[in-house]
């Protein structure tokens, strides 16, 4: 017996081989997964059936209330009434004396499954060792009540009393086991879809927003470039991809400046780098974006950089505007300033001019009074 059920482990580990390779897979629907899951259980339950203990004739022990369980467990109620409906045909076909307990076992094992799968809240890999072997019991002592469906009476009792020692030792540990490696397996799973649908969302925003943002390699090519930067440079993302960025739309002039600026930044790792940078669009245009730059990191290396850009070429036209405007007035205000001082120099040298003259007149008067006195 204990042979016949160490067989039925070494399928149960091939069942979660096969589970974890049916989990990798990528449906477009959740439904056929759950399809695909109730037919693998099913299918390996009619292989366990195969390699059972015989008690007796049509009276057979092997690894189906294992499966069933954790069909239910983990695929929920679609598995595991799929899986159930295929060990069950297969189970009634097989006839002989035990089939109506054999039955039970396929229902009952299949019904906890879910149960546990409802009331773990569809999250079956939060189960813990010492849950799931309180699973594993509550499944085989189901399986060991179903066995009082035998006939005739009262062989169910008989046998229960001479199979339940190994069936609770063996059986609870091996749903253990089994159930750590597919938990680990679903929870695998929906760390990768989370992941997923967070980058598919970042990706969203990345290229709807009207930041522009770039992500370059360490070599300085078009990694991603969104629709605003298209938008900017006037380059498709399929145009640029993979072409140097700083040799196809930095100025000449400003090439080596902003190249080896982009290559010290490895060198500074995780600090951020904010500068404004000219830029000359498809159509020849210059337009200027401020960046914030900073450098990915991966496994301890730099892959490249992201960068977040903002076109301010108004506001720097507004700027330079200004300061003409600014220059502008100053140059009027000095030109304004010497003339009004030239005409108050003017003003100064009349007014001197003017107090020397009445001063002479009134030398003068005093002169012609002093002649006037000295007249006999």
């Amino acid at each position: 017996m204990y042979l016949s059920l160490l067989q039925n482990v070494v399928l149960l580990l091939a069942l979660s081989t096969l589970y974890s390779l049916l989990t990798r897979l990528r449906w477009k629907s959740e439904i056929w997964a759950r399809i695909l899951s109730g037919i693998l259980f099913g299918v390996v339950a009619i292989i366990g059936m195969n390699f059972p203990f015989r008690y007796s004739p049509g009276i057979i022990y092997d690894g189906r209330s294992i499966i069933l369980s954790l069909a239910g467990m983990f695929g929920g109620g679609i598995t595991a009434a799929l899986s159930a409906l295929i060990a069950g045909v297969y189970r009634a076909q097989m006839g002989g004396a035990g089939v109506w307990a054999g039955l039970a076992t396929i229902l009952g094992c299949s019904s906890l499954g879910v149960v546990f799968h409802r009331v773990y809240m569809n999250r079956p890999e939060r189960l813990n060792i010492f849950s799931l072997y309180i699973f594993g019991i509550c499944a085989h002592i189901v399986m060991l009540a179903s066995q009082l469906l035998l006939q005739p009476w009262p062989a169910g009792p008989q046998i229960i009393s001479r199979i339940w020692l190994p069936i609770l030792l063996i059986f609870p540990v091996v749903t253990v086991l089994v159930g750590l490696l597919l938990g680990d397996e679903g929870a695998r799973v929906r760390g990768e879809k989370a992941l997923l649908k967070a980058r598919n969302y970042v990706e969203k925003i990345i290229q709807t927003a009207n930041v522009i943002f770039v992500q370059l390699d360490k070599q300085g090519r078009v990694v991603i470039l969104n629709e605003a930067a298209e938008q900017i440079t006037g380059y498709r993302s399929s145009e640029i991809k993979g072409k140097e960025w700083f040799k196809t739309l930095i100025p000449e002039e400003s090439y080596p400046e902003f190249w080896g600026s982009y290559n010290n930044l490895f060198d500074r790792q995780g600090i951020t780098d904010i500068f404004e940078s000219p830029i000359l669009t498809k159509s020849g245009e210059k337009r200027y974006i401020v960046w914030q730059k900073n450098t990915i990191k991966d496994n301890g290396d730099s892959p490249g950089t992201i960068s977040f850009g903002m076109d301010i070429t108004e506001r720097r036209q507004v700027e330079e505007e200004l300061i003409d405007l600014k220059d502008n007035l100053e140059r009027q205000v000095a030109e304004k300033t010497r003339e009004l001082q030239e005409r108050i120099e003017e003003l100064e040298k009349f007014y001197d001019a003017t107090i020397e003259r009445e001063l002479r007149m009134k030398e003068l008067r005093e002169e012609i009074e002093q002649l006037k006195g000295d007249r006999p």
